[in-house]
Order: C-alpha cells, then sequence, then structure tokens
C-alpha cells in the first residue's frame, strides 16, 4: 500500500526525532483503537504497513484489506 492510499483513508502523519509514521484512531473519546503505520524508513519499494497500535500480529499490506476494516470499526462503533 503507497503513502497516498494512507492519506487517502484519513490517517494523519505524525512525526519523530528522524522519521514519520501515520496514525488513525478510530472508536469513541471514551474508547479508542489506533491503527499505526510503520516507519518511513522501514517501508520496503515505497510500500507501507499498518498494524494495530501495540499488535504487531495484526498486520495490513492490502489498501482493501484496511479499509475493509477500517469500515466495520466505524460502521460497529457504539457512541
Amino acid at each position: 500500500m503507497t503513502e497516498q492510499d494512507l492519506i487517502e483513508l484519513g490517517f494523519e502523519k505524525e512525526y519523530g526525532d528522524l522519521f514519520f509514521y501515520y496514525t488513525l484512531d478510530l472508536g469513541t473519546d471514551y474508547e479508542k483503537l489506533c491503527l499505526i503505520s510503520n516507519a518511513d524508513d522501514e517501508t520496503e519499494n515505497g510500500e507501507w504497513s499498518v498494524f494495530l497500535f501495540n499488535y504487531e500480529s495484526f498486520k495490513y499490506t492490502s489498501r482493501f484489506q484496511l479499509e475493509n476494516l477500517i469500515q466495520n470499526l466505524k460502521y460497529n462503533t457504539q457512541t
């Protein structure tokens, strides 16, 4: 998935000291789930990956799969 895919899906750029990455918070003010990308210096051939924050075993490399996850989480969020 490309950096542009992350931007189009609503991810926000966050900056570290020597790198940047993207995040997207889903949920309510009370409970949030964070999706986080790898850092820009960890991309391979311009391809980005997204993880559930603190759960790196859940890795998304396909925009289609990530978009479906985001839609499902937004649809099923209780307010």
